[in-house]
């Protein structure tokens, strides 16, 4: 369980750096590609920032979810029958 808790984690962590770090590089190409200006720049990467935001709030409920299975083994499985 142990090597499954962290896994998830690691997954978790390593997500929601992938999801920061592309939303920053699309921000800048899409900002130099459309010739935002400053203001419709920062609108954009805030819509972009929240929306990961919601992302990542998904995926830490996802991890609980599976951390609280993996502790009750027995009830995931009545729960899902």
């Amino acid at each position: 369980m142990d090597q499954l808790v962290r896994d998830l984690l690691l997954f978790s962590v390593g997500s929601v750096t992938l999801a920061k770090e592309s939303v920053e590089k699309l921000a800048t190409e899409v900002q130099k590609k459309y010739d935002l200006s400053p203001e419709e720049g920062k609108k954009f990467v805030n819509d972009l920032v929240a929306k990961t935001k919601t992302s990542e709030e998904e995926i830490r409920k996802i991890v609980r979810d599976e951390l609280e299975k993996a502790k009750h083994p027995k009830d995931a499985t009545e729960n899902n029958s």
